[in-house]
């Protein structure tokens, strides 16, 4: 049995022109795993995860010719909660092969999101290795800090739609 928690803290200042971004992010996780053996070529790991993230994000634009002053706050909390498996065999040094999945419920898109993978690893002579991966993966955007470049080009930036509580649903 295993347990892991975590918190991040992070913050962002930027000014680009007359572009002011102001980023805060604070994130805890709770992680609880069991590994089970059952030879020493092959085991099982179950567990739970709970994921909090709270976004406070802000961009201001005042252009003072223009008569222009554009105020976004995109903040956001996201609650995720979820389970996961995962199998692997292994011979050795030589081969290995790990199956998994994992079920998340996501709270602030109303969400269940199922995501598979799969690793398998041959080591074919001492210096050479072949490995693949396949799986599917999810991840919240962040709209100004995924795109921070976007501020320093001087385009006009435009959000469709004024109530961003339900953004990117």
């Amino acid at each position: 049995p295993g347990e892991r928690r975590n918190f991040d803290h992070f913050d962002e200042s930027a000014y680009f022109g007359l572009n002011t971004y102001e980023g805060n992010q604070n994130s805890v996780s709770l992680n609880l795993m069991y590994n089970h053996y059952f030879t020493y070529r092959s085991s099982f790991n179950v567990g739970v995860q709970a994921h909090l993230d709270y976004f406070r994000e802000s961009l201001g634009n005042d252009t003072p010719w223009l008569d222009s002053s554009r105020s976004y706050d995109l903040d956001r909390d996201e609650q995720e909660v979820g389970a996961y498996a995962e199998y692997t065999y292994a011979v050795k040094d030589k081969f290995s092969i790990v199956a998994g999945v994992r079920g998340d419920y996501n709270a602030f898109y109303d969400k269940f999101f199922v995501t598979p993978r799969g690793h398998i690893r041959w080591n074919i002579t001492p210096s050479t290795t072949l490995r693949g991966s396949a799986g599917l993966g999810y991840r919240s955007t962040n709209v100004i800090t995924d795109n921070i470049g976007i501020l320093a080009t001087g385009r006009a930036i435009v959000f469709k739609d004024s109530d961003f509580s339900k953004f990117n649903r």
